[in-house]
Protein backbone atom coordinates (compact mmCIF):
# COMPACT_ATOMS: atom_id res chain seq x y z
CA UNK A 1 0.00 0.00 0.00
CA UNK A 2 1.49 3.47 -1.00
CA UNK A 3 1.58 5.41 1.46
CA UNK A 4 0.71 9.77 1.18
CA UNK A 5 3.06 12.38 2.54
CA UNK A 6 0.00 14.60 3.78
CA UNK A 7 2.62 17.00 5.58
CA UNK A 8 4.20 17.85 1.51
CA UNK A 9 0.58 18.19 0.39
CA UNK A 10 -0.47 20.63 2.91
CA UNK A 11 2.54 22.62 2.41
CA UNK A 12 2.10 22.64 -1.04
CA UNK A 13 -1.85 23.79 -0.15
CA UNK A 14 -0.73 26.50 1.94
CA UNK A 15 2.23 27.18 -0.39
CA UNK A 16 -0.47 28.10 -3.01
CA UNK A 17 -2.61 30.20 -0.49
CA UNK A 18 -0.32 31.87 0.83
CA UNK A 19 0.87 33.12 -3.40
CA UNK A 20 -2.84 33.68 -4.15
CA UNK A 21 -3.13 36.36 -0.24
CA UNK A 22 -0.21 37.87 -1.69
CA UNK A 23 -0.90 38.32 -5.36
CA UNK A 24 -4.51 39.06 -4.30
CA UNK A 25 -3.26 41.87 -1.47
CA UNK A 26 -0.82 43.06 -4.57
CA UNK A 27 -3.87 44.04 -7.02
CA UNK A 28 -5.60 45.45 -3.61
CA UNK A 29 -3.05 47.87 -3.44
CA UNK A 30 -2.64 48.90 -7.25
CA UNK A 31 -6.52 49.40 -7.37
CA UNK A 32 -5.98 51.31 -4.13
CA UNK A 33 -3.25 53.28 -5.60
CA UNK A 34 -5.32 53.60 -8.70
CA UNK A 35 -7.83 55.23 -7.26
CA UNK A 36 -5.93 57.73 -4.86
CA UNK A 37 -3.92 58.68 -8.42
CA UNK A 38 -6.67 59.62 -10.05
CA UNK A 39 -8.05 61.26 -7.30
CA UNK A 40 -5.17 63.57 -7.03
CA UNK A 41 -5.16 64.04 -10.69
CA UNK A 42 -8.88 65.00 -10.72
CA UNK A 43 -8.02 67.60 -7.82
CA UNK A 44 -5.12 69.10 -9.88
CA UNK A 45 -6.94 69.23 -13.06
CA UNK A 46 -9.78 70.86 -11.58
CA UNK A 47 -7.27 73.02 -9.93
CA UNK A 48 -5.88 74.23 -12.89
CA UNK A 49 -8.99 74.67 -14.69
CA UNK A 50 -10.02 76.72 -12.08
CA UNK A 51 -6.89 79.17 -12.74
CA UNK A 52 -7.27 78.86 -16.69
CA UNK A 53 -10.61 80.53 -15.58
CA UNK A 54 -9.20 83.15 -13.48
CA UNK A 55 -6.94 83.33 -16.28
CA UNK A 56 -9.34 83.62 -18.87
CA UNK A 57 -11.40 86.22 -17.03
CA UNK A 58 -8.08 88.03 -16.27
CA UNK A 59 -7.90 88.73 -19.68
CA UNK A 60 -11.04 89.59 -20.92
CA UNK A 61 -11.63 92.43 -18.16
CA UNK A 62 -8.09 93.88 -19.15
CA UNK A 63 -9.25 93.85 -22.88
CA UNK A 64 -11.95 95.91 -22.28
CA UNK A 65 -9.72 98.87 -20.98
CA UNK A 66 -7.35 98.14 -23.54
CA UNK A 67 -8.65 99.24 -27.22
CA UNK A 68 -8.92 96.49 -30.16
CA UNK A 69 -7.17 98.92 -32.41
CA UNK A 70 -3.94 100.39 -32.07
CA UNK A 71 -5.43 104.10 -32.98
CA UNK A 72 -7.92 104.11 -30.61
CA UNK A 73 -7.53 105.77 -26.82
CA UNK A 74 -8.98 104.59 -23.66
CA UNK A 75 -8.99 107.12 -20.39
CA UNK A 76 -8.72 105.99 -16.88
CA UNK A 77 -7.65 107.68 -13.92
CA UNK A 78 -4.83 106.11 -11.12
CA UNK A 79 -3.93 107.86 -7.70
CA UNK A 80 -0.86 110.26 -7.82
CA UNK A 81 2.48 109.62 -6.05
CA UNK A 82 4.36 112.50 -5.92
CA UNK A 83 7.61 110.86 -4.43
CA UNK A 84 8.48 109.51 -8.44
CA UNK A 85 8.69 112.87 -9.61
CA UNK A 86 11.84 115.63 -9.69
CA UNK A 87 11.14 118.89 -10.66
CA UNK A 88 11.81 121.04 -13.30
CA UNK A 89 11.88 125.23 -14.03
CA UNK A 90 10.22 126.53 -17.14
CA UNK A 91 10.59 130.37 -18.43
CA UNK A 92 7.67 132.46 -19.22
CA UNK A 93 9.21 132.33 -22.72
CA UNK A 94 8.69 128.40 -22.75
CA UNK A 95 5.06 128.69 -22.86
CA UNK A 96 4.70 129.22 -26.49
CA UNK A 97 6.97 126.65 -27.44
CA UNK A 98 5.97 122.86 -28.19
CA UNK A 99 3.45 121.26 -30.48
CA UNK A 100 0.50 121.59 -27.88
CA UNK A 101 0.76 125.62 -28.48
CA UNK A 102 -2.46 127.56 -29.25
CA UNK A 103 -1.33 130.41 -31.77
CA UNK A 104 -4.56 132.30 -32.66
CA UNK A 105 -5.52 135.93 -32.84
CA UNK A 106 -6.56 135.75 -29.38
CA UNK A 107 -3.02 134.07 -28.07
CA UNK A 108 -0.33 135.24 -30.54
CA UNK A 109 3.14 134.10 -30.36
CA UNK A 110 6.29 135.54 -28.72
CA UNK A 111 8.16 134.10 -31.03
CA UNK A 112 10.79 131.56 -28.52
CA UNK A 113 13.91 130.59 -30.19
CA UNK A 114 13.07 127.43 -31.23
CA UNK A 115 15.82 126.92 -33.68
CA UNK A 116 17.98 123.87 -32.08
CA UNK A 117 14.33 122.42 -33.00
CA UNK A 118 14.06 122.44 -36.38
CA UNK A 119 14.98 120.96 -39.39
CA UNK A 120 14.68 121.74 -43.29
CA UNK A 121 13.20 118.87 -45.91
CA UNK A 122 17.22 119.30 -47.72
CA UNK A 123 18.26 116.80 -44.75
CA UNK A 124 14.82 115.06 -44.02
CA UNK A 125 12.80 114.82 -46.91
CA UNK A 126 11.02 111.55 -47.52
CA UNK A 127 9.91 109.84 -50.84
CA UNK A 128 6.53 110.14 -50.80
CA UNK A 129 5.81 114.04 -51.68
CA UNK A 130 7.20 116.97 -52.90
CA UNK A 131 8.53 120.32 -51.79
CA UNK A 132 8.41 124.00 -52.85
CA UNK A 133 11.87 124.48 -51.56
CA UNK A 134 14.37 122.41 -49.64
CA UNK A 135 14.73 125.62 -47.25
CA UNK A 136 10.82 125.07 -45.88
CA UNK A 137 11.30 124.01 -42.17
CA UNK A 138 9.64 121.87 -39.96
CA UNK A 139 9.97 120.87 -36.10
CA UNK A 140 12.79 117.72 -35.64
CA UNK A 141 9.77 115.39 -33.80
CA UNK A 142 7.53 115.81 -36.10
CA UNK A 143 9.93 115.14 -39.55
CA UNK A 144 9.57 111.33 -39.29
CA UNK A 145 5.79 111.05 -38.81
CA UNK A 146 5.11 113.49 -41.12
CA UNK A 147 7.37 111.10 -43.72
CA UNK A 148 5.99 108.21 -42.44
CA UNK A 149 2.20 109.57 -43.80
CA UNK A 150 3.16 110.36 -47.39
CA UNK A 151 5.19 107.38 -47.26
CA UNK A 152 2.44 105.20 -46.70
CA UNK A 153 0.15 107.45 -48.80
CA UNK A 154 2.47 106.76 -51.64
CA UNK A 155 2.10 103.15 -51.04
CA UNK A 156 -1.17 102.92 -50.82
CA UNK A 157 -2.02 105.12 -53.84
CA UNK A 158 1.15 105.43 -55.90
CA UNK A 159 0.71 109.80 -55.77
CA UNK A 160 3.24 111.96 -55.65
CA UNK A 161 1.75 115.30 -56.37
CA UNK A 162 1.24 116.70 -52.81
CA UNK A 163 3.78 118.89 -52.06
CA UNK A 164 4.64 120.87 -49.12
CA UNK A 165 4.37 124.81 -49.74
CA UNK A 166 4.72 126.28 -46.23
CA UNK A 167 6.40 125.43 -42.88
CA UNK A 168 7.60 127.36 -40.39
CA UNK A 169 7.64 130.75 -40.20
CA UNK A 170 9.75 133.20 -38.10
CA UNK A 171 9.56 137.03 -36.95
CA UNK A 172 11.48 138.20 -39.81
CA UNK A 173 8.82 136.44 -42.49
CA UNK A 174 6.20 136.47 -40.75
CA UNK A 175 2.73 139.06 -41.68
CA UNK A 176 0.32 138.00 -39.13
CA UNK A 177 1.92 139.54 -36.03
CA UNK A 178 2.53 136.20 -34.50
CA UNK A 179 -0.92 134.89 -34.89
CA UNK A 180 -0.18 132.32 -37.70
CA UNK A 181 -0.46 128.63 -36.53
CA UNK A 182 2.45 128.53 -38.92
CA UNK A 183 4.79 130.12 -36.25
CA UNK A 184 4.78 127.00 -33.93
CA UNK A 185 6.70 125.15 -36.18
CA UNK A 186 4.70 122.37 -36.48
CA UNK A 187 2.25 123.09 -39.11
CA UNK A 188 2.55 122.67 -42.91
CA UNK A 189 0.69 123.65 -46.15
CA UNK A 190 0.01 121.34 -49.14
CA UNK A 191 -0.41 122.02 -52.55
CA UNK A 192 -0.37 119.65 -55.91
CA UNK A 193 2.28 119.91 -58.46
CA UNK A 194 1.70 117.80 -61.45
CA UNK A 195 3.67 118.49 -63.83
CA UNK A 196 3.46 122.00 -65.18
CA UNK A 197 0.21 122.33 -62.87
CA UNK A 198 -0.11 124.23 -59.40
CA UNK A 199 -3.44 123.20 -57.33
CA UNK A 200 -4.73 123.67 -54.79
CA UNK A 201 -5.24 120.77 -52.39
CA UNK A 202 -8.84 120.31 -51.62
CA UNK A 203 -8.51 117.08 -49.85
CA UNK A 204 -10.68 114.98 -51.85
CA UNK A 205 -10.81 112.02 -53.98
CA UNK A 206 -7.79 110.31 -53.47
CA UNK A 207 -6.09 112.66 -51.23
CA UNK A 208 -9.20 112.26 -48.56
CA UNK A 209 -7.16 109.61 -47.07
CA UNK A 210 -4.56 112.30 -45.40
CA UNK A 211 -7.28 113.68 -43.21
CA UNK A 212 -8.75 110.65 -42.52
CA UNK A 213 -5.55 109.00 -41.58
CA UNK A 214 -3.18 112.26 -40.10
CA UNK A 215 -3.98 111.61 -36.95
CA UNK A 216 -2.49 107.86 -36.44
CA UNK A 217 0.74 109.84 -37.05
CA UNK A 218 0.18 112.63 -34.44
CA UNK A 219 -1.37 115.10 -37.28
CA UNK A 220 -4.74 117.06 -37.27
CA UNK A 221 -6.13 119.12 -39.71
CA UNK A 222 -6.09 122.12 -38.03
CA UNK A 223 -8.72 123.96 -39.40
CA UNK A 224 -11.59 121.84 -39.83
CA UNK A 225 -15.58 122.47 -41.09
CA UNK A 226 -16.47 121.41 -37.83
CA UNK A 227 -13.94 124.07 -35.52
CA UNK A 228 -14.45 126.82 -37.43
CA UNK A 229 -16.96 128.43 -34.75
CA UNK A 230 -13.95 128.17 -32.16
CA UNK A 231 -10.96 128.60 -34.16
CA UNK A 232 -12.01 131.25 -36.29
CA UNK A 233 -10.82 129.99 -39.63
CA UNK A 234 -12.99 128.63 -41.91
CA UNK A 235 -12.39 124.96 -43.72
CA UNK A 236 -8.93 124.65 -44.65
CA UNK A 237 -7.79 121.70 -46.22
CA UNK A 238 -4.49 122.01 -47.13
CA UNK A 239 -3.26 122.96 -43.36
CA UNK A 240 -1.74 119.84 -41.27
CA UNK A 241 -0.67 120.44 -37.71
CA UNK A 242 1.53 118.28 -36.02
CA UNK A 243 0.03 117.40 -31.87
CA UNK A 244 1.83 114.14 -31.39
CA UNK A 245 0.40 111.00 -30.32
CA UNK A 246 -1.78 110.57 -28.18
CA UNK A 247 -3.14 113.89 -28.11
CA UNK A 248 -4.10 113.54 -32.51
CA UNK A 249 -5.65 109.99 -31.11
CA UNK A 250 -7.43 111.72 -28.17
CA UNK A 251 -8.83 114.90 -30.17
CA UNK A 252 -10.36 112.31 -33.25
CA UNK A 253 -11.78 110.31 -30.15
CA UNK A 254 -13.92 113.42 -28.61
CA UNK A 255 -13.89 115.43 -32.18
CA UNK A 256 -11.90 118.30 -30.31
CA UNK A 257 -10.03 121.15 -32.08
CA UNK A 258 -6.89 122.32 -30.75
CA UNK A 259 -8.39 125.20 -28.90
CA UNK A 260 -10.71 122.88 -27.21
CA UNK A 261 -8.39 120.39 -26.46
CA UNK A 262 -5.93 122.40 -24.68
CA UNK A 263 -8.93 123.79 -22.45
CA UNK A 264 -9.85 120.01 -22.27
CA UNK A 265 -6.93 119.28 -20.30
CA UNK A 266 -6.54 121.86 -17.38
CA UNK A 267 -8.78 119.86 -15.81
CA UNK A 268 -6.08 117.46 -15.57
CA UNK A 269 -3.90 119.44 -12.89
CA UNK A 270 -0.83 117.66 -11.28
CA UNK A 271 -1.82 117.75 -8.05
CA UNK A 272 -5.44 116.46 -8.32
CA UNK A 273 -6.07 113.98 -11.22
CA UNK A 274 -3.97 113.08 -14.19
CA UNK A 275 -5.01 111.56 -17.54
CA UNK A 276 -4.28 108.55 -18.53
CA UNK A 277 -4.18 107.27 -21.97
CA UNK A 278 -4.19 103.31 -23.37
CA UNK A 279 -3.22 103.59 -27.03
CA UNK A 280 -2.37 100.03 -28.60
CA UNK A 281 -0.19 98.61 -26.06
CA UNK A 282 1.67 102.09 -24.66
CA UNK A 283 0.09 104.15 -21.99
CA UNK A 284 0.15 107.38 -21.26
CA UNK A 285 0.11 110.14 -18.57
CA UNK A 286 -0.79 113.61 -19.44
CA UNK A 287 -1.41 116.45 -16.74
CA UNK A 288 -1.47 120.35 -16.78
CA UNK A 289 0.80 122.85 -15.01
CA UNK A 290 -0.21 126.29 -14.58
CA UNK A 291 2.19 128.57 -15.20
CA UNK A 292 3.14 130.85 -12.52
CA UNK A 293 5.11 134.34 -13.28
CA UNK A 294 8.34 134.42 -14.99
CA UNK A 295 9.27 130.89 -13.98
CA UNK A 296 7.75 127.76 -13.53
CA UNK A 297 8.05 124.52 -11.37
CA UNK A 298 6.98 121.69 -13.23
CA UNK A 299 6.86 117.93 -12.01
CA UNK A 300 8.59 115.58 -14.39
CA UNK A 301 8.95 112.06 -13.75
CA UNK A 302 12.16 110.56 -12.25
CA UNK A 303 12.69 107.48 -14.27
CA UNK A 304 10.34 107.56 -17.36
CA UNK A 305 10.17 109.39 -21.08
CA UNK A 306 8.58 112.75 -20.71
CA UNK A 307 8.10 115.88 -22.95
CA UNK A 308 6.73 119.37 -22.09
CA UNK A 309 4.26 121.76 -24.27
CA UNK A 310 3.67 124.88 -23.41
CA UNK A 311 -0.41 126.12 -24.40
CA UNK A 312 0.59 129.50 -25.21
CA UNK A 313 -1.97 130.46 -23.17
CA UNK A 314 -1.63 129.82 -19.29
CA UNK A 315 0.33 126.76 -18.69
CA UNK A 316 2.02 123.30 -19.89
CA UNK A 317 1.31 120.22 -20.67
CA UNK A 318 3.47 117.09 -19.45
CA UNK A 319 2.99 113.80 -21.42
CA UNK A 320 5.08 111.24 -20.21
CA UNK A 321 5.34 107.17 -20.84
CA UNK A 322 4.26 104.62 -18.26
Amino acid sequence: MKKIDISKNVRRKISIKGWCLLLGAVIVMILVWDFVSRTLNKSNNMEATNNAIVTQQTVQTTSTDVPSTDDSSTETTQSIDVSMYNIVSKSIADISKGSLSVINPSHPTNFPDISDKLTNFYYDMGSGYKVSTFEIQLCEDAMEPFNNMMDDFYAQYGINYVTVVNGYTDSSNDQSDGTSDNCSGYALDFKLVTGSQILDFDGTGDYSWIESNCYKYGFILRYSEASAEVTGVQYTPNHFRYVGVPHSNIMQDKNLCLEDYVEFLKQYDFYKEHLYVTLGDINYEIYYVQATGDSTDIPVPKDRYYSISGDNIDGFIVTTLQ
